[in-house]
């Protein structure tokens, strides 16, 4: 069984980490954060960085074409580590019996 961590920001519980084989997977309970939902990181270090700066902020670091920015970007540090999109129901065609 996994032991998943706690991620709160100044009291204020937020989600959770959950270890994967290549890292951690954020899994939200808090709206402010709940874009993040489903985002893996390599180190619980980078994805308390991303929630927190979300959480703080409500609003996700942008990437520039080049410079240091891209490279400090909380959109780029997830965004390539995704395995997969979250669960999200989506509409469907409406059934029809065969």
């Amino acid at each position: 069984m996994f032991q998943s961590h706690v991620i709160e920001i100044n009291g204020t519980f937020i989600g959770a980490a959950v270890p994967t084989l290549g890292g951690f997977r954020f899994r939200a309970v808090h709206p402010q954060v709940d874009e993040l939902d489903g985002f893996s990181w390599t180190s619980l270090d980078e994805l308390r960085h991303a929630t927190g700066y979300l959480f703080r902020t409500g609003r996700l670091r942008t990437v520039t074409a080049n410079g240091p920015a891209a490279q400090d970007s909380v959109v780029a540090q997830c965004a390539p580590l995704r395995a997969e999109p979250p669960h999200r129901p989506s509409p469907a065609a409406p059934w029809t019996p065969r």
